[in-house]
């Protein structure tokens, strides 16, 4: 799943691959392929620096695994692995720890309410944990 967010706000989309044992978009219930917004997506990160996510590797992986399976064609600077940016990696280096922790658990720690699994969800989550962070916001 794919959520954003920008200054000028939040912009969620529901864009899955298909694998084994779990429903693609088309079957899942209540999504139709008019909720699929590969234009607008593209349109939103075109000339910004950076895309951050929580385990960016899989992100971006997922997000090129949607496009095959669709048969759409993504711009070669959103798929550039250079152009993503990995809050697990940071958190991992800021904490000075050798391995990766999830996002619930990383939230946990930091003491950052939080939900899991949805792309709303791990968006804010991730939002928050990067501002604490950059200092952005107390510990709680």
């Amino acid at each position: 799943m794919t959520l954003l967010y920008c200054p000028t706000g939040q912009w969620a989309a529901v864009n899955q691959p298909r694998s084994p044992g779990r429903r693609g978009c088309g079957q899942a219930p209540g999504l139709s392929q008019g909720s699929l917004t590969w234009d607008r997506l593209i349109r939103l990160l075109e000339g910004k620096e950076a895309i951050w996510g929580y385990n960016a590797d899989f992100d971006r992986l997922a997000l090129v695994a949607s496009a095959r399976r669709y048969q759409l064609t993504l711009p070669t600077w959103l798929v550039a692995a250079e152009r993503w940016r990995c809050a697990m990696s940071l958190y991992r280096e800021w904490m000075g720890w050798d391995w990766d922790v999830s996002l619930e658990r990383a939230c946990a720690h930091e003491g950052i309410p939080a939900g899991w699994h949805t792309a709303e969800l791990d968006a804010r989550s991730t939002l928050a944990l990067l501002r604490v962070l950059a200092g952005l916001e107390e510990e709680t």
